[in-house]
Formats: structure tokens, C-alpha cells, sequence
């Protein structure tokens, strides 16, 4: 059975992982331009509603990043 100081080591790792997957998602979501991701998602007014969502979502998780 692992040890106290190795499970928390273990979750120490796994939150280090998500907190820097979170910051290059959110500073890609953030610094790519908008026409481009338009491009990518598909045009119209559902797909503006989604890039407009996954940057709050960014922004959110940014947040929590740096409060954490």
C-alpha cells in the first residue's frame, strides 16, 4: 500500500499535469484569432456561440490556476 507522502506526490503530479494542459488550452483559445477558429469549428451563429463558450471556459480555468 502506498504511503500518505507518496499518494499526495501522486496527486501533486496529476495536478501539475491539468493546471498546464488548462493553461495552453486556455492561451490557445485565447491568442488564436477568431476567424481562424471559425474556420475550424464551421461558420455561423451556433459556432460563435461554441468559441465564445470555450474561451469562458478558458478564462475560468485560468482562473482557477492561478488561485489555486
Amino acid at each position: 500500500m502506498a504511503s500518505h507522502l507518496e499518494q499526495r506526490r501522486h496527486l501533486d503530479l496529476l495536478f501539475s499535469v491539468d493546471a498546464a494542459v488548462s493553461l495552453l488550452f486556455g492561451a490557445a483559445s485565447l491568442l488564436t484569432p477568431h476567424g481562424i477558429l471559425q474556420t475550424i469549428i464551421g461558420g455561423g451563429k451556433k459556432a460563435h456561440l461554441l468559441l465564445l463558450s470555450i474561451r469562458a471556459v478558458a478564462r475560468i480555468e485560468h482562473m482557477m490556476c492561478i488561485f489555486a
